[in-house]
């Protein structure tokens, strides 16, 4: 994948991190008809790829039933597209055995979308600054700061990033960025 284009420092290296990264980020929404009737799911993800496969967790993708969503809405760089789930990594919405992370492929990425870049995750230090970015409560693209608290806490009975960033429900499956604009981590859970 390609790396995200820089821009001109404003000084404030939050606001820059977030122009240059947040045509990575998806808002992502679909809904469900309950008994109380139509419901809307959301959450976030991040493209991995330049034709539109991204990330973003299980249990924003599935239903209580754990059957994926038939359609997702998409929003990316001011624009809605739509996206299909490709594949779950646990079938029980994230309370399996499996990891809590699914593939979604967009029908057509839009102009200014651009796929995240990785950091080796060797390089993550405990303290480091980092920076989340997501679609709380489905309200639109937010971004939250803080530090890694601990690189490889055991939560869940797998080791884990800790970090005292704010997380809200909706940021599930976005991405966490280091300084430099790039992934070390994707939101799974808040404890």
């Amino acid at each position: 994948t390609s790396a995200p284009v820089l821009t001109a420092s404003t000084g404030d290296a939050g606001a820059d991190l977030y122009e240059n990264v947040v045509g990575s980020v998806l808002q992502i929404r679909w809904y469900i008809n309950t008994p109380m009737g139509r419901s809307i799911c959301s959450g976030s993800g991040y493209l991995i790829t330049e034709d539109g496969y991204a990330v973003t967790n299980t249990h924003v993708v599935v239903d209580d039933k754990y059957k994926p969503a038939s359609e997702l809405e998409i929003i990316v760089s001011d624009q809605t597209v739509k996206a299909k789930v490709v594949c779950l990594g646990d079938n029980k919405g994230g309370d399996g055995n499996g990891e809590d992370l699914a593939i979604i492929k967009l029908d057509k990425v839009p102009r200014g979308a651009k796929a995240v870049t990785f950091e080796n995750y060797d390089k993550v230090k405990n303290g480091q600054k980092i920076y989340i970015l997501g679609n709380p409560a489905g309200m639109g693209m937010s971004i939250t700061s803080g530090i890694v608290s601990d690189r490889l806490r055991d939560a869940f009975g797998k080791p884990r990033m800790l970090t005292d960033c704010t997380v809200n429900g909706g940021n599930s499956g976005g991405p966490v960025f280091n300084e430099a604009g790039n992934v070390i981590g994707t939101v799974v859970a808040k404890i």
